[in-house]
């Protein structure tokens, strides 16, 4: 069914971890590309080095725009951050985009002000032991304490037949949060960051990359399912399942997602000249 977010409150998808260069920016774009397709989305930049804003100033016109605003910004004289951080009224979807290591005030307004939580992880002992630590430190939060939402794992840049990734896929076992996704190690997410656009922009698209993105979404749309009005137009993409039959089937997937060979990406990108948007150019609606 095509989902309209409600305008009583805007929904906020959080995407954070301690750790620099999980993919937190990459996952925030992706998302804010997909979803801007059928909703008036909003990033939320809390990173001073503005990543996910460079990516919206490369953005064809041509495309669904998405609005961009400066978390990272302080206070203004005689502005609270409530004010600051309040939801554009033209939005009906935020995503927010937050830096490494962050203060452990700022980590819980951010989940004050969320919905969903997800939290990008590497295939490297390094990141495994600080998302361990991090997700403790999300858990025992004031905020979430106060207001448990949905917490979901997502393994990033994925590669098979390595050593780190048994170490990963054990982990994310011992984990008692959901893994969403798995994102293959791919540079197809790399160069569609270089134009501004989505893996989902592609003209040509791997099926793995396809899943992993409708695991994410149908995850999110799923756990935002209060906050949604369908109407009576069909979609090509199925519904979601129940959470723990979201659970099992992305465990199941994670070496499945891995296999894919990564495709040339000089046969997947758009035209320079060419609107990503064009009849053959959007692989997922």
């Amino acid at each position: 069914m095509t989902r309209q977010y409600a305008r009583k409150k805007t929904p906020r998808i959080l995407i954070t971890n301690a750790k620099g260069g999980s993919g937190k920016t990459t996952l925030a774009t992706n998302l804010a590309s997909y979803y801007a397709k059928s909703h008036k989305v909003s990033v939320m930049d809390f990173d001073s080095q503005q990543s996910s804003t460079c990516w919206l100033s490369l953005r064809p016109k041509e495309l669904n725009s998405v609005h961009v605003q400066p978390g990272y910004r302080p206070n203004q004289l005689n502005q609270t951050r409530s004010w600051q951080l309040r939801a554009p009224t033209e939005s009906d979807l935020i995503i927010m985009d937050t830096p490494a290591a962050m203060p452990e005030f700022a980590l819980e307004e951010v989940i004050s002000y969320s919905d969903v939580i997800l939290v990008p992880v590497l295939p490297s002992m390094i990141d495994i032991k600080a998302v361990e630590q991090f997700i403790y430190q999300l858990l025992q939060t004031r905020a979430y304490r106060q207001n448990p939402i949905p917490v979901g794992v997502i393994a990033n840049r994925v590669r098979q037949n390595t050593k780190i990734f048994g170490t990963l896929n054990q982990f994310l076992n011992t984990l008692e949060l959901p893994v969403v996704s798995v994102i293959r190690d791919t540079q197809q997410f790399v160069k569609a960051y270089e134009r501004g656009i989505g893996i989902t922009d592609l003209i040509r698209m791997s099926p793995s990359d396809r899943r992993s993105i409708h695991l994410i979404t149908s995850w999110i749309d799923n756990h935002l399912s209060s906050q949604i009005a369908t109407d009576d137009q069909q979609s090509d993409i199925p519904s979601a399942s129940c959470p723990a039959e979201r659970t099992n089937e992305s465990r199941r997937e994670v070496k499945e997602l891995s296999k894919d060979r990564d495709d040339p990406i000089e046969d997947t990108l758009p035209d320079a000249g060419k609107s990503p948007l064009s009849n053959n150019a959007l692989v997922m609606t």
